[in-house]
């Protein structure tokens, strides 16, 4: 196949899905790339191989995935903290995927229309939208990219000597090492080399013997690290229900690669722990494809059984291992390889009328354009992203919650009084929406009574605040962000009072004390810890505190006001004077380049350089 019409195919797929309006980072990203302290400075790289707990900010979320926690790095050495830095390798991810894909299909079938076409179609389809505007869907799409390689590899090893089996183990390695779905390349390409009726069970083992001790090498370090174990020790769902639902899950996805309308970042779907029609329906649909795949592997046409192989492979990971989120549109990512390519091997052997074929390839193209368009605009901010998904699902929870946050968030960027007060009011109904619903993931609940208590919080009602946020603690004492609202509420009164409420500081500095101790890495509560240290005097503490988090937010305007205003005021407490307000200086300048509408950080910068010290 030509390289320029691989990069023609490029191209196209850049083109559509450049031009929608999505941008910005969303509901996840936050606490694993927005946020991440960890993804700040590339000598960190080599603990992302050994500590699972540096993929967020949070611990408890940690996953082990250090190839993707790699190029999260990349892009902050490259973007800083632009969140288009990180879009557009997403985008640039997705487009090396439809060329793969292409090549994969030119490897199994040797034709150039039909691989192209095969290419367009996954490159254009909805499915890919979320992995191209969502950052931390890059996982699905990194693995595919890895995936796709390794496989097109492995098949043109068997046509070239040299060097092509060794850099299949690489990028399966690459694979592995990015995302825990790549532990089914074995079995794909295992099913490859079974089509073959001339391959003997040795050579079968010889060929496949690097690559399934690469898969152990793997498993071994997912056990080593924690991860695994801690995985398998508290599963979200009985493994009845897992199975059960995931059945309808195939359904589902086979209904999105069929017809991708209605597609949502949190689809309308709930677990399933009896034989409803619905599990019995999807069951059958399964079974009977499964009984295709057999009868033609019978009849001779064991290399299209491959295609097949290929969708349970990559939907078989998160079948069997439960996870909080039942369906997503990215899981369908990888699978949708194998639906590209027999699509495109269906729509080439359309000969009923002239120009039918033609015309049904036109047409799905541009659909397929059209609809990833208004995709990518849905992803434009997550106001627009929630109010779509509660529009398509209204009884889903974890939307009313992520729509509550995103009213919150577009409240505090409002500059009209009344937009403020209106995305208020809406943030308080979203949340009193999904407790009403009673999800079956309490914490759902107690999230949004955080959210709930950080509106009072903001109307002035402190009391109705904490008592919320105390009956959260009660029913889970290790809630980080109800440690760290409830510190800021004691914080707030300790404030007002200049320091003299010290029974309000003291409890919000035992608050903060104790979130950092659950999530170190959450950098806002060690601001705040070292706000409480000041107001009580403890200069050393509050300095090593605010020095903590300039060093990991170096964008963080409030730490470096904070710790400038510190300085200055051990320049007046000690005689090294000159090199405090150096220092000073140097971070009071930085606060007013951060918070340019800072009336606070400009008086303190003027007045230090007026050679006053307060």
């Amino acid at each position: 196949m030509r390289v320029w019409k691989l990069l023609a195919l490029a191209a196209l797929v850049l083109a559509v899905h450049g031009s929608s309006g999505g941008g910005g980072f969303h509901y996840d990203d936050e606490h694993s790339v927005a946020g991440n302290p960890h993804i700040r400075s590339l000598a960190q790289v080599p603990r992302f191989f050994v500590d699972p707990t540096l993929f967020s900010v949070d611990a408890e979320r940690g996953m082990y995935r250090p190839v993707l926690l790699t190029t999260y790095a990349l892009d902050r050495t490259m973007h800083g903290g632009d969140a288009h830095g990180y879009l557009r390798t997403n985008l640039m991810i997705h487009a090396l995927n439809a060329m793969l894909v292409s090549w994969l299909a030119w490897q199994l079938t040797g034709q150039s229309a039909l691989s192209l076409l095969a290419g367009a179609l996954f490159g254009l389809h909805p499915l890919a939208t979320e992995p191209v505007h969502y950052v931390s869907a890059r996982s699905d799409s990194l693995v595919a990219l890895f995936v796709l390689a390794a496989s097109g590899l492995w098949l043109a090893a068997d046509r070239r000597q040299g060097w092509f089996r060794r850099a299949s183990w690489l990028t399966a390695a690459a694979a592995l090492w990015t995302k825990a779905t790549a532990v089914m390349l074995p079995v794909l390409l295992l099913s490859w080399d079974l089509a073959d009726p001339t391959r003997r069970p040795r050579s079968l083992l010889l060929r496949h013997a690097p690559l399934a001790g690469l898969t152990l090498v793997y498993l071994a370090c997912l056990w080593w690290t924690g991860f695994l174990p801690r995985s398998l020790a508290a599963p979200t769902r009985d493994i009845g229900t897992q199975l059960m639902t995931q059945t309808k899950a195939a359904a589902y996805y086979l209904s999105l690669f069929l017809w991708p309308v209605g597609g949502s970042v949190n689809p309308a779907f709930v677990p399933s722990d009896s034989l409803s029609p619905t599990v019995v329906c999807s069951a059958l649909l399964v079974v009977a494809i499964a009984a295709a795949g057999v009868a033609l592997w019978r009849a001779g046409f064991r290399r299209h059984v491959f295609l097949g192989v290929w969708v349970g492979a990559a939907l078989l990971p998160t079948a069997l291992m439960p996870l909080n989120v039942l369906v997503n549109e990215r899981r369908a990512y990888l699978p949708l390889v194998a639906f590209a390519i027999a699509a495109a091997w269906g729509l080439t052997r359309l000969r009923a009328v002239p120009g039918t074929r033609v015309g049904v390839v036109v047409i799905s193209l541009l659909l397929f354009s059209i609809l990833s368009h208004q995709r990518g605009d849905v992803w434009a901010s997550e106001l627009t992203l929630w109010q779509d998904a509660v529009a398509r699902g209204p009884h889903m929870a974890r939307s009313r919650l992520y729509l509550g946050d995103a009213h919150v968030e577009a409240a505090g960027i409002a500059a009209h009084p009344n937009e403020q007060q209106r995305h208020r009011q809406e943030a308080r109904a979203a949340y009193e929406a999904a407790i009403a619903l009673n999800p079956v993931q309490r914490m759902l609940t107690l999230q949004a009574h955080n959210g709930l208590a950080i509106l009072e919080w903001d109307a002035g009602d402190l009391v109705s605040a904490q008592q919320r946020l105390t009956s959260v603690l009660v029913e889970h004492p290790d809630y980080v962000d109800a440690l760290v609202n409830l510190g800021g509420i004691h914080y707030s009164r300790a404030r007002e009072s200049r320091g003299a409420d010290r029974g309000s500081l003291e409890q919000a500095t035992r608050f903060y004390e104790r979130a950092l101790l659950l999530a170190p890495g959450r950098y806002e509560a060690r601001l705040n810890l070292g706000a409480c240290y000041h107001l009580f005097g403890d200069l050393q503490r509050a300095q090593a505190a605010y020095e903590a988090v300039v060093e990991v937010a170096p964008g963080n305007g409030v730490a470096a006001l904070d710790l400038g205003i510190l300085y200055l005021q051990r320049a007046r407490q000690e005689p090294r004077s000159g090199e405090w307000h150096l220092l000073a200086r140097e971070q009071l300048e930085r606060a007013v380049r951060l918070l340019p509408g800072n009336e606070s950080a400009r008086r303190a910068l003027a007045a230090m350089r007026a050679g006053e010290v307060r």
